[in-house]
């Protein structure tokens, strides 16, 4: 309150050129990035550019799961249930002060049931990973010791799309992936809720336009189906 009312004094007798306590900030509105993902087809074909199985399973996960990225980066092999194949999501990793810590929020907590191919490709990288001088089920999935960076998933992503000659994504738009992919396959708005760890309210104004979309299509396909039963 002092030194406010010595900056008010001081403008005010032309001894301080600008005052911050009396400057209005307006906040900037950013535009927002429009939402990028892979179809199939394309994730299929930046998959190929991949010959390492490890890198092969790091995107295979982020695509056919839809977890968050701190959430996948502070999975522990502790975290899967082979028996009720699924991925126990209980933790994330804050890449910015680098500790891992709770979930976003409690609807965060989950399993994720995983497809059988992806049980079939993590067992085999446990399998080899079993053979690291002093393995413990409470490392990291993938960075054993410690997260893998973000850098470091950036930059294999980055490499490989190129190889692949795909558009460039980030990281988080394979969630967005898994869940065009969950929509256009009449995938509802409770059950995408309930693997994205999201309020059904939060998916519909997220991805409401995508729902939009594919019901548009679903009454095209109507219209033709009832076409062809009249003039048949």
């Amino acid at each position: 309150a002092n030194f406010r009312r010595v900056l008010n004094w001081g403008f005010n007798n032309d001894l301080v050129v600008k005052n911050p306590f009396t400057i209005e900030y307006i906040k900037r509105e950013e535009k927002k990035k429009e939402m990028q993902y892979y179809t199939l087809n394309e994730f299929n074909q930046f998959l190929s550019a991949i010959s390492d199985d490890s890198d092969r399973l790091i995107f295979s996960l982020l695509y056919w799961c839809g977890i968050r990225k701190g959430e996948f980066q502070a999975l522990t092999f502790k975290d899967i249930d082979f028996n009720n194949k699924t991925l126990n999501v209980n933790k994330t990793y804050d890449n910015r002060n680098r500790i891992i810590t709770t979930p976003k929020n409690h609807t965060s907590y989950r399993e994720v049931f995983l497809p059988e191919f992806l049980i079939t490709d993590i067992h085999n990288y446990v399998q080899k990973c079993k053979r690291i001088a002093g393995f413990e089920n409470s490392l990291f999935l993938f960075g054993i010791d410690k997260p893998i960076p973000a850098t470091t998933l950036e930059r294999k992503k980055n490499k490989y799309a190129a190889l692949a000659r795909v558009k460039q994504i980030r990281i988080h738009d394979f969630r967005h992936s898994h869940v065009s992919l969950m929509i256009n396959n009449g995938v509802t708005d409770f059950d995408i809720a309930k693997r994205l760890g999201h309020s059904r309210d939060m998916v519909n104004n997220v991805y409401g336009h995508w729902f939009k979309e594919n019901q548009l299509k679903l009454a095209d396909k109507l219209n033709k189906l009832h076409e062809v039963s009249v003039n048949s």
